[in-house]
């Protein structure tokens, strides 16, 4: 059986990622809290906890702590 595309991992290079979201992934990396990106970054918490979904589904990592080595 066959897994929808749009529930399967991806697990793609942060080339895959949008400037926004590559910028999001690295002050989440440093260890800043959501409520601290968000504003820095101008945006809502909502916005950064969407982007920061996306970017763990695409790049296959479950942690802050995966994010530096797969943004690298």
């Amino acid at each position: 059986m066959e897994i929808p595309t749009e529930q399967a991992p991806t697990h793609t290079s942060a080339l895959a990622l949008t400037p926004r979201q590559r910028q999001v992934g690295a002050l989440a990396a440093m260890g800043k809290s959501n409520h601290a990106i968000a504003q820095e970054l101008f945006l809502s918490v909502k916005t950064v906890e969407t982007h920061l979904t996306v970017i763990y589904r695409t790049l296959g990592v479950s942690t802050r702590a995966e994010l530096g080595p797969a943004l690298a």
